[in-house]
């Protein structure tokens, strides 16, 4: 049997969202991340393209470390306000990075959870 490289992905892509804990939603936000480099705060423009409540997928143009731990500010498209949430870095690959959120409170995981559910866009199927 052949099978399409796009349906090979789309399987990948089921099978790696069945192992996730939490759903993935597309983002597109700038981000300020604050780091620590030789005991003086840096200040970094990011750009987040993924979210979940476990964490999210960002655009950093810096050398970030496996395990380094920042400090991300941002909104959601169409909300007032910021939020400041610390992370972890878990995976990189160039200037991409994985960053797993840690100690967020429960109010800030509350409007995470919520607005990101917003950002779905609903698939239209139009019938003949």
């Amino acid at each position: 049997m052949n099978s399409s490289p796009e349906s090979n992905n789309v399987i990948a892509s089921q099978r790696k969202t069945g192992l996730r804990r939490s759903r993935r939603y597309s983002i597109n936000t700038h981000l300020k991340i604050l780091r620590f480099v030789n005991g003086t705060k840096k200040i970094i423009p990011g750009y987040a393209r993924k979210i979940s409540a476990g964490g999210m997928a960002v655009f950093i143009p810096a050398q970030i470390s496996r395990g380094e731990t920042l400090e991300i500010e941002f909104a959601f498209p169409g909300f007032n306000g910021r939020l400041a949430v610390h992370g972890v870095v878990r995976s990189t690959d160039k200037f991409q990075y994985g960053v797993k959120f840690i100690n967020v409170d429960d109010a800030t995981m509350r409007t995470i959870s919520e607005r990101s559910g917003l950002l779905e866009k609903p698939i239209v199927v139009l019938q003949k």
